[in-house]
Order: structure tokens, then C-alpha cells, then sequence
């Protein structure tokens, strides 16, 4: 193969996947929400299965659902055929994926599972299968075909349920009010954990800090937020902070405030939201994320000793 037949033959593989996620998104329905508020709701354990390429996916979503703050487990058709099903009791739930909807393992586990009442949750690609109909919720994953020219090999069909798992892991997350702290609670290891656990004063920018007092007039402001490239300046009264000013409340302000008398004070936003330099990193995302804010003033005993910002923390170095 030449070189550009490779790329575009990884182009078109990568363009279906893509497309069967998109595909999904546009035909989500009320079966997800179900799925969400069930899940969220669950008082007992939650377990998820699959089998071949589908038990992979499950293992996936499940540590995803416990990392989020929803503990599950994955359990094994096949083991649980000789013996694991004793693991579920009432009250617990079960997601079951299948492409088909028609695998002999999992819908002898389903035999089981009805006798015991537990609630099942299916991902399937076929609402009319067997396992679709016989679970009380069954999410259509709307995959229209493999992304190989044979059109059978486990490719879009995966891609899309892990998608799948992912959307009802984060939705559930939210649902349930799970915090950024949960989370590094949970993840100390890791890159992620490192970062989240870190101070602030480790990550945080100490010079060139865009600081002036409330007199300081418009056009010092907007060269001050440009030099200083934070997007928005810190006003300080004796010294200790007073206030915030971003480039869009200069923008926003010039439509009613004469522009030669403008000073900081007329502008700014009062007591702004800041963060000390030995509070943790995932205390000022959650600050930033819960105010919808992007810069935070890191303050000591109310002077801006650095600035931090969420661009300013990056996961993957």
C-alpha cells in the first residue's frame, strides 16, 4: 500500500466511527434519560456485562462508573453461568451490551435475572432482539455498520457503546451532584491525581501580574490586561484586593461609561471569587467551573501574591 492510500484508509475507518458516535447523539432518547435516573438512583450493586469485544467495553465503562463515583463491577457471562450469579441480589442493577442483542450467554444469564426481579439496562444495536426486549430499559445504539469493508468486525459498534458508557458515567456523575474533589479523592495516583492533589502554589503564575489600584484609569487598564496576557486585571485597595475587571466587562462598560472618565472602581466586580496558594488544584477548577470563571487571583491575607488560570493546568505533561 502507498503512503496516501494508509492515510486514507485510516481517515475513512477513523470518519465512521466518528459518524456512528454522531449518529447516536442524534437519536438519543428518553431510554437514556431512564437509564440515567435509574442508575443514579440504584440502591444496590451495579454490574455490567458483555461478552467477546463487549465484556472489554464493559470493563471500561465500569472503571469509568467508579472513578465518577458510582462503584460497579464487571461480571463474566460465562463465570456467571457456573456459579457468579449468586453475587446478585435484589435491589441491584445490571447493563448488559450486545450488538446483536442475540448472544446465548448473556440471555441465559437474563432467564436467571428475571426470576430474581433485577432491573436490566441494555445497550444493543437491535430494539427488537431478545435481550432488547427483555431488559426494562434498552438503549439503541444506532449503529448503522462496522467501519471495515467486510462490515462485521467490531469497530463502530464498540466505539459507539464505549461513547455510550462514557455519556451515562459523566450524566450520572452530574446527576448526582459528583464533585472534582470526589474524584481526586479517589484518584490520588497517577498524572491526573498528581495535578489535582498539587497546590496551587506549585502551578501558579507569580510574575507579571496584572495589578493597579481602583484610580487607575481605562486606558492603563486595557494595556495592563494586554501586556499582562490573563484577560482581566486585579484592583487593589491599600494594597489588598478590591475587585476584578476582565477584557469583556471593559468591552461591555463602554457602551454606557464615557470613556475618558473611566476609572477601575466604576467598573469592577466587587469582591471577586480567589483561592490561597496551599489550597489544592481541583478546589480552584471546581471554583472556576461552579462561578464559570477563568482566572482566579491567588491571594494571601487578601494581597495577590499569583493568578491561576484553567489553561494553566494541563493533565497530560
Amino acid at each position: 500500500m502507498k503512503f496516501t492510500e494508509i492515510i486514507n484508509d485510516a481517515k475513512k475507518i477513523l470518519e465512521s466511527e466518528a459518524n456512528s458516535i454522531k449518529n447516536f447523539s442524534s437519536n438519543i432518547d428518553e431510554e437514556f434519560v431512564k437509564a440515567v435516573e435509574i442508575i443514579s438512583k440504584c440502591n444496590g450493586k451495579i454490574f455490567i456485562t458483555g461478552v467477546g469485544k463487549s465484556g472489554l467495553i464493559a470493563n471500561k465503562i465500569s472503571s469509568t462508573f467508579s472513578s465518577l463515583g458510582t462503584p460497579s463491577m464487571v461480571i463474566d457471562p460465562l463465570d456467571a453461568l457456573h456459579g457468579d450469579l449468586g453475587m446478585i441480589e435484589k435491589d441491584d442493577l445490571i447493563i448488559i451490551i450486545s450488538n446483536s442483542g442475540e448472544s446465548n450467554e448473556l440471555i441465559k444469564m437474563i432467564s436467571f435475572l428475571h426470576k430474581k426481579d433485577i432491573l436490566i439496562i441494555s445497550i444493543t444495536n437491535d430494539e427488537k432482539s431478545r435481550i432488547a426486549k427483555s431488559a426494562n430499559i434498552n438503549i439503541n445504539s444506532h449503529c448503522r455498520r462496522e467501519a471495515n469493508e467486510l462490515g462485521f468486525i467490531p469497530t463502530c459498534s464498540t466505539t459507539t457503546s464505549l461513547a455510550i458508557g462514557d455519556a451515562l458515567a459523566l450524566t450520572i456523575a452530574k446527576f448526582k451532584g459528583h464533585k472534582l474533589s470526589d474524584y481526586a479523592e479517589i484518584h490520588p495516583s497517577g498524572k491526573i491525581g498528581e495535578c489535582l492533589c498539587m497546590k496551587v502554589k506549585k502551578i501558579m503564575r507569580k510574575d507579571n501580574l496584572p495589578i493597579c489600584n481602583e484610580n487607575t484609569k481605562i486606558e492603563e487598564l486595557l494595556e495592563l490586561i494586554e501586556n499582562c496576557s490573563l484577560g482581566s486585571a486585579f484592583i487593589t485597595k491599600n494594597n489588598k484586593l478590591s475587585g476584578i475587571i476582565t477584557d469583556g466587562d471593559i468591552r461591555r462598560k463602554l457602551y454606557y461609561y464615557c470613556k475618558d472618565k473611566i476609572i477601575a472602581k466604576d467598573i469592577m466586580t466587587k469582591n471577586p471569587k480567589t483561592i490561597t496558594p496551599d489550597d489544592e488544584v481541583f478546589k480552584a477548577i471546581d471554583k472556576m467551573y461552579s462561578y464559570k470563571i477563568n482566572t482566579l487571583p491567588v491571594t494571601l491575607s487578601d494581597e495577590v501574591v499569583g493568578a491561576i488560570q484553567l489553561y494553566d493546568i494541563n493533565f497530560s505533561k
